[in-house]
């Protein structure tokens, strides 16, 4: 699967763990579950998703508390999504996206603190020794591991065991709409042949990293360079079937750990993970896109387990 090419482009990977005033965080120190969630920035702002899997033991009195936080429950989870308050958390979450080759893999909830799992380039290797060591405003501030990001399995073995992880294909034809050398500044700087890893959504805009399979076709002055001797570089794009995927996802509280693309001549595919607890949510969001996207053919092509999905 074409995951395990494009995940070792960004050649390092690392964690930080630390505390904030997320009501959450007590509740998981307390009671000792465990949660995955996404960060999404909004302007200046940002919110979290939060899915928190059944498939573990959770105490009576730590329903009775989700209640009160406005989490919703579902037959396999609990979910919720609100905004983060605090200042230090979500200036970290800022500045990390800021580094052009940064993309979260994942926001763990254990035991009282948050850890952030993310991949990058070491061309960004300064960037990121420099914000991990100005973060004096985090509580008990760790970072849990750096190092070359080389093991195809070492980020499924980070996950808790409760919280299982899905991965999904899905191949779909751009319809010659799309297919605009003057009004897509993607296929006018790259073809049609790339491979890209969405690191987050503001407004329309998604920005992500890409992965160049053959020449620029031109400098788009949206582009910005990572590794030119390796062709990897940071660009916004646009996409009303990405944009549909997040937004409903954001409606259905599912945390979309990851989305990475593949592009070759007219055929694009789409892989996301998600946590398993939350796949008929997702699901329903899959049969919603083959109808309102018609022009563009998505099928499912295959739905694993991330691990054996990174073994592919």
């Amino acid at each position: 699967m074409f995951i395990s090419e494009v995940n070792f482009f960004l050649n390092r990977i690392c964690a930080v763990s630390f505390k904030d005033s997320d009501k959450l965080l007590e509740l998981s120190q307390e009671y000792g579950f465990t949660g995955i969630a996404k960060f999404r920035m909004n302007g200046k702002s940002g919110f979290s998703i939060t899915n928190i899997p059944k498939s573990q033991e959770i105490p009576g009195s730590a329903v009775k508390a989700f209640v009160e936080l406005g989490l919703k429950e579902t037959d396999t989870a609990f979910k919720g999504k609100w905004d983060v308050v605090d200042a230090s958390s979500l200036s970290l979450f800022r500045n990390l996206l800021a580094v052009p080759s940064v993309v979260i893999d994942a926001v763990l909830i254990s035991n009282g603190r948050r850890t952030i799992i993310f991949r990058f380039h070491d061309t960004d290797m300064s960037k990121i020794s420099s914000l991990l060591t100005s973060t004096t405003k985090l509580e008990n501030f760790t970072v849990k591991f750096m190092l070359e990001n080389k093991d195809k399995k070492y980020f499924a073995k980070q996950i808790p065991a409760a919280t299982g992880l899905k991965y999904y294909e899905l191949l779909t034809s751009v319809p010659p709409s799309s297919m605009n050398l003057t009004g897509d500044y993607v296929i006018a700087t790259f073809g049609n042949n790339w491979y890209r890893e969405v690191k987050y959504l503001l407004e329309d805009e998604i920005h992500a990293v890409y992965f160049e399979k053959s020449s620029l076709i031109a400098r788009s002055t949206h582009l910005k360079d990572i590794s030119p001797s390796e062709k990897i570089y940071e660009m916004s794009f646009q996409n009303p079937m990405i944009t549909h995927v997040f937004s409903e996802s954001t409606n259905k509280m599912i945390s979309i750990l990851g989305m990475q693309q593949r592009m070759v001549g007219k055929n694009f595919l789409m892989g996301i993970i998600i946590p398993e607890a939350m796949e008929s949510e997702f699901q329903e969001i899959l049969d919603d896109l083959s109808y309102r996207f018609k022009e563009w053919k998505p099928i499912i092509t295959s739905v694993s387990s991330l691990e054996e999905a990174i073994s592919g």
